[in-house]
């Protein structure tokens, strides 16, 4: 890790030595400055719309005035990278949810509340969870501990779930956008309150997970008849690699180019975003 460190980082905080960096294509001078003018007039819109948004009072006066296919025109575009935080924020109603759940508690407070068998799942995540980013990367680094301090708060709050595999990466994904603290009251907003709560997908019998997939292997046989039945002949069932897809919110093995755009449309939109990129992988 020490040699990774040696790397230039990507905008997002990932050390750009794996394979999809050394793969994507580099882009000369101009088309780069290309594209970061029209972040910028984008980031300008948002800003006037984020503006008018705090001067209204409810959200029938925000449809009225950015009516909602606008709006959701410009969540697909992509949510310019400087007011992400603010308008996932808006809509995991965060301060509503500080309210509705109350403070954190204290992180030795929690401990002797969990079992050790909810801990120790836990632990064993932490190393596998983006260990390239520079929050990350490193054993009992900051970012170490607040991801396992995060989950430890959570498997309390919500101890028939507890704890299960792949909710590392969406809490990751969080901490690499918020403060400690937000990141832990918009995981509980995904998890919990959200227009498609996730924590369905990580029960004890993952029936959620089972009709996700369900609707997921339905849509293929309707939109990509060709390419399922030829995964059909092969024995390959889409559990086999789009369970991990939905349980992470695409957070583990994809660019944050596309998770983040993936997440822009699931703050407003919910899960139809999952099985359009799912889809469209498969293409």
């Amino acid at each position: 890790k020490e040699e990774l460190m040696k790397h230039k980082k990507d905008r997002y905080g990932f050390y750009m030595n794996d394979i999809y960096h050394c793969s994507k294509k580099i882009l000369d001078p101009k088309e780069i400055q290309r594209r970061k003018e029209k972040e910028r007039q984008r980031e300008l819109k948002w800003i006037k719309m984020i503006n008018q948004w705090e001067k209204m009072t409810s959200i029938m006066s925000l449809m009225y005035k950015y009516k909602r296919d606008k709006l959701a025109r410009r969540i697909r575009k992509g949510i310019p990278e400087s007011v992400r935080p603010y308008v996932w924020s808006y809509y995991l109603k965060i301060n509503e949810t500080k309210e509705k759940y109350g403070v954190q508690p204290l992180q030795e407070d929690v401990i002797k509340q969990l079992t050790e068998d909810v801990l120790e799942d836990i632990e064993k995540d932490i190393d596998r969870t983006f260990p390239t980013h520079e929050l990350f990367m490193l054993k009992g680094s900051t970012g170490q501990k607040e991801l396992t301090y995060l989950l430890q708060c959570y498997a309390l709050l919500d101890k028939e779930t507890a704890y299960c595999q792949g909710m590392s990466f969406v809490a990751g994904f969080l901490l690499s956008y918020f403060s400690p603290s937000d990141a832990y009251y918009a995981f509980v907003s995904v998890m919990q309150d959200h227009i498609y709560p996730i924590r369905k997908l990580y029960q004890v019998d993952m029936y959620e997970t089972q009709c996700i997939l369900h609707v997921f292997c339905e849509l293929c046989k309707i939109y990509i008849p060709q390419i399922w039945n030829h995964l059909d002949s092969q024995g390959m069932h889409p559990s086999m690699f789009a369970t991990e897809w939905f349980m992470t919110l695409f957070c583990r093995g994809f660019s944050f180019d596309l998770v983040t755009r993936v997440f822009d449309v699931f703050v407003k939109e919910g899960n139809k975003i999952l099985y359009r990129v799912s889809l469209a992988l498969l293409l």
